[in-house]
């Protein structure tokens, strides 16, 4: 059953989100499951995905490519955001849910090597982008951003990466609001490390969207959260 998309109670995240430049703000709440959904610009798509884990399982002779989508197959994918422990050092972003993929061929899953799996990472110490403070990022690791995926009966450990570009994850629409490869609206990126390896394989990433609230509900998100007396940012 699809979990709720506002909470009864909570903080609204002091840092709204932009969709594009003509477009409503919306803000991130705490505490909320945000439903995910697959990127429309994977590289390995077709089929779609909102995580790319290749030579999770070392399939075949040649480089086996692993997706997993946010949509496809009873998948339910969510972004849960929380205030951190210490105030001060930064949100705390999970992501956790259920999700449908496995051994791609040919643009296709392969039968015995594909079917549901379940994920749950969490990120430590999100903070705003300096100077696009509505996207939030994860710079190179300074605490533990680990999680698992269980697949194919299997547990398999996750661990971000650091980039070339300083961080190993993002949350947002990209720098000055261009939307990230393509999406106007919220996209989540970042590397991973899988299994016991120290190296990174390419490619293992995060690439999916967040689902947001129409303008509508975000405003009753506004005006609900405002009797509680939570200072709201107003779109840029």
């Amino acid at each position: 059953m699809r979990r709720p998309l506002v909470a009864c109670a909570g903080a609204v995240v002091a840092l709204a989100f932009v969709t594009g430049p003509a477009s409503a703000g919306f803000i991130l709440q705490t505490g909320v499951d945000y439903r995910l959904h697959d990127h429309p610009d994977g590289s390995a798509a077709k089929p779609f995905y909102g995580l790319r884990l290749d030579e999770l399982i070392d399939a075949t002779d040649d480089h086996d490519v692993f997706t997993f989508s946010f949509d496809t197959g009873g998948a339910e994918t969510f972004l849960t955001l929380d205030e951190p422990v210490t105030p001060g050092t930064g949100f705390s972003i999970r992501i956790h849910g259920t999700v449908f993929g496995g051994l791609i061929e040919n643009h296709d899953y392969v039968a015995g090597m594909s079917g549901l799996a379940e994920i749950d990472f969490r990120y430590e110490m999100a903070v705003p982008v300096d100077g696009d403070p509505d996207d939030l990022i994860v710079h190179e690791p300074t605490s533990p951003n680990i999680g698992t995926i269980l697949f194919m009966g299997e547990v398999i450990s996750l661990a971000d990466k650091a980039s070339g570009e300083g961080f190993t994850f993002r949350l947002g629409n990209e720098s000055h609001d261009n939307g990230h490869r393509g999406f106007d609206g919220i996209s989540g990126w970042g590397w991973l490390l899988h299994g016991t390896s120290n190296g990174y394989v390419q490619s293992s990433d995060w690439l999916f969207t967040l689902e947001i609230p129409t303008p509508g509900t975000a405003a009753l998100m506004a005006i609900a959260m405002g009797l509680f007396g939570t200072t709201i940012f107003r779109r840029r």
